[in-house]
C-alpha cells in the first residue's frame, strides 16, 4: 500500500470536483457518506465560513440530514472555538461516532447533528485553507486512509471567497429541482467566482 493516493495530474481542479471526487472514489463508503462541507478560512484566518458543499441524495433518504446540510450554509465558526475552529487551529482531525462520543464532545453542532438530525458519523479534517466536514447517518469506523486522501487531494488548494447571499437564495430556490436529479450541489467555481447549482 505504498502507492500514491492521488497524482497531481489526475486530481480534480475545482473545489466542487474535489468534493465529488471524495464520494466517487471511496468504494467502501460511497453508499455511506451523506454530505461533505468545506469550511473555508477567511482572509484574516479569524473565522471559517461555508466554502462549498456536496449532498449525496442517492444515499440520503433522511430529510433531517438534508435540512441540516442546507442550514449549514448560514453557519460561521471562530478559529480556535468549537470543534470546527479547534480542528483548524490545531491541525488535528476529529472523527466522532456513536452516542458516547457525541455525548462527551464539546460541540453543539455535532450534538445537534447527532441527536436531532440522525447523523451518526461526523468527521472534520483540517487542510491549509479550511476544514472538510463529512457526515453520515450510519456509523463509519475511523479510517486514516480517508484522512490522508483528503489531505492529499486538498494539498495546496486556495479558496476564492465565501458564497454570497444570492448564492444562498439560489440554492434554496432550486433545492426541490436538484433533489429530483439525485444530488444537491452548492458552491462557487474558481473560474467564474459565481454560484454554481
Amino acid at each position: 500500500m505504498d502507492e500514491p493516493i492521488f497524482s497531481t495530474s489526475s486530481s480534480p481542479s475545482s473545489l466542487q470536483h474535489r468534493l465529488q471526487y471524495i464520494f466517487k472514489n471511496q468504494t467502501n463508503y460511497y453508499s455511506d457518506w451523506a454530505y461533505a462541507i468545506f469550511w473555508q478560512s477567511s482572509n484574516n484566518s479569524l473565522s471559517l465560513t461555508w466554502g462549498d458543499g456536496h449532498l449525496n441524495m442517492k444515499t440520503t433518504n433522511n430529510k433531517d440530514v438534508e435540512w441540516f446540510y442546507l442550514m449549514s450554509l448560514a453557519q460561521c465558526f471562530s478559529v480556535g472555538e468549537g470543534v470546527v475552529g479547534k480542528c483548524f487551529s490545531s491541525d488535528s482531525f476529529v472523527w466522532l461516532t456513536g452516542d458516547q462520543q457525541f455525548e462527551f464532545c464539546h460541540c453543539e453542532r455535532a450534538k445537534e447533528a447527532h441527536y436531532v438530525h440522525g447523523i451518526n458519523t461526523f468527521v472534520y479534517i483540517p487542510i491549509s485553507s479550511g476544514v472538510l466536514e463529512l457526515g453520515s447517518s450510519t456509523v463509519i469506523k475511523q479510517d486514516l486512509n480517508l484522512v490522508q486522501q483528503v489531505k492529499s487531494l486538498f494539498f495546496g488548494y486556495e479558496t476564492i471567497g465565501p458564497i454570497d447571499d444570492f448564492g444562498l437564495f439560489n440554492c434554496l430556490e432550486q433545492y426541490g429541482q436538484e433533489a429530483k436529479k439525485g444530488e444537491i450541489v452548492v458552491g462557487t467555481t474558481p473560474q467564474e467566482n459565481k454560484v454554481w447549482i
